[in-house]
């Protein structure tokens, strides 16, 4: 598609980074992410949500770190699926006390947690054994 001098758009570019995050290729993702900036396409909720999804089952820091810095630069993130993609990467890294500091600023956002949210946060705070 660059070979023949035609611009990939925001449709395109979510195609590609869903489908690097969804095999695992994370480092490919980011690649595409770059690749966007330089052709001046913005990243949308589908895009960053990929990859803070795809972040979160390995590397939930650096999905957080994402997020907040998205949301910095202006990127909608104001679904409760991002804040509970989250918290579920924490939980499942055995890091509860940041599941449950994103939980509360959840609402101090102005979120709504939904059922879901419920459950991922109990479960984890379960599996540790940290429901008092």
């Amino acid at each position: 598609m660059l070979e023949q001098k035609m611009s990939p758009n925001l449709l395109t570019f979510n195609l590609l980074v869903c489908g690097q995050c969804k095999e695992g290729d994370i480092d490919r993702a980011f690649s595409l992410l770059r690749l966007m900036e330089e052709k001046n396409v913005v990243p949308d909720q589908l895009t960053c949500g990929a990859l803070i999804n795809a972040l979160s089952e390995r590397r939930v820091e650096k999905a957080y770190h994402i997020y907040c810095s998205l949301k910095k630069n202006g990127v909608n993130m104001s679904e409760v699926i991002y804040c509970t993609t989250l918290i579920d990467g924490f939980c499942k890294a055995e890091k509860n006390d940041f599941a449950l500091t994103s939980f509360e600023g959840m609402s101090s956002e102005g979120f709504r947690p939904n059922s879901y949210t419920y459950n991922v946060l109990i479960s984890g705070l379960c599996k540790e054994k940290k429901t008092t």
